[in-house]
């Protein structure tokens, strides 16, 4: 019995290797040279079973199951890769098969980095052809057109994207639509914050200010072992009514990142200058990560109201005024 399946086996192996060098449009014919190109986008995620049947769809193949019984065989399975891919009807089996194993062209790698705002993302990912800048700003900042019915509960209230595209890895289709684009890093967010957004914390201060603390950590803090105790001064200043006079609210306020800020930047007029507004920024500053989130979470308990950039990414935090003030004397004069 078991010669005979070792057989039969053998039998099916060499029909589908043989198969494998013709089209899979027709017996044995191939079109070649004849057909325009098939634009088909591979979705990331998508199973042999799945990609199969979009090839089938967009009409690159005429088999499905084929195709899917050269992967096994072949032991591909599993391999084909997400991608906006250009396909010529009645490609050989054999050759279209080495495409989606190697990857599309098109498929582009990029990283969004803690801390960048809409307008920093936008640029990043028009730079690798993947979105017109101009119209990926709009969009996110019009959160409930661009997702439609698939607007998470959660983001309800949110009156842009700022701070909810998750600074991440991504690969990405040049071609691939902007509304997708957005919608991946959205539900990006959701995966990374699910539990998180359950912690009493969150659900006192609401999901828009408690990211919007974590993007003014993000962009205050330098290392992450310290956002807990940065995110602590800040609870603690907005306890006491005393203003947040966060630096980076301001160059947030500003447009523009300036290495020191003048005392003519610390006056301008912006809800989001909070030197001269009360309590939180009326938005998130941009796209905190993981930790400036945690950290916005569940801060660390102390009693520190003040810190003060060391020059090394490293703070020193005080209670006092007058303790602050000497921390940036001996700062200054470099001890």
């Amino acid at each position: 019995m078991n010669r005979w399946k070792s057989a039969v086996s053998l039998i099916v192996v060499g029909l589908l290797l043989g198969l494998a060098g013709l089209s899979l449009l027709g017996a044995g014919t191939s079109s070649r040279g004849q057909s325009p190109l098939v634009t088909v986008e591979i979705p990331l995620g998508a199973s042999t079973a799945q990609i199969s049947t979009i090839l089938a769809e967009a009409g690159v193949i005429k088999s499905p199951w084929l195709l899917r019984a050269y992967t096994k065989l072949a032991g591909v399975d599993g391999t084909l890769k997400a991608g906006l891919y250009r396909l010529e009807p009645g490609l050989p089996l054999r050759e279209l098969v080495t495409i989606l194993v190697s990857g599309s062209p098109d498929l582009v790698t990029v990283t969004i980095v803690e801390g960048q705002t809409l307008a920093e993302i936008a640029q990043v990912l028009e730079n690798v052809g993947i979105v017109n800048g101009s119209e990926f700003l709009r969009l996110t900042y019009d959160p409930v057109y661009t997702l439609g019915p698939d607007m998470p509960e959660w983001l309800y209230g949110a009156k842009t994207l700022e701070g909810f595209l998750f600074p991440d890895t991504y690969r990405f289709s040049k071609g691939q639509k902007t509304k997708d684009v957005i919608r991946t890093m959205v539900n990006r967010f959701d995966q990374v914050t699910t539990e998180l957004r359950k912690h009493p914390n969150v659900e006192k201060l609401g999901l828009v200010n408690w990211v919007t603390l974590a993007s003014v950590v993000e962009k205050e803090g330098k290392l992450s072992q310290e956002f807990p105790l940065i995110a602590a001064v800040f609870y603690n200043r907005l306890e006491k009514g005393m203003f947040l006079q966060s630096c980076a609210t301001v160059q947030y306020a500003l447009g523009v990142r300036k290495p020191v800020l003048t005392e003519k930047d610390l006056q301008v007029e912006s809800p989001f200058n909070t030197y001269k507004h009360g309590g939180l920024p009326p938005g998130p500053i941009g796209s905190p990560g993981l930790q400036a989130l945690e950290a916005a979470a569940n801060p660390v308990k102390s009693n520190y109201l003040y810190f003060v950039a060391k020059g090394d990414g490293s703070h020193v935090f005080s209670v006092t005024y007058k303790a602050h003030l000497q921390a940036k004397a001996r700062i200054e004069k470099g001890l």
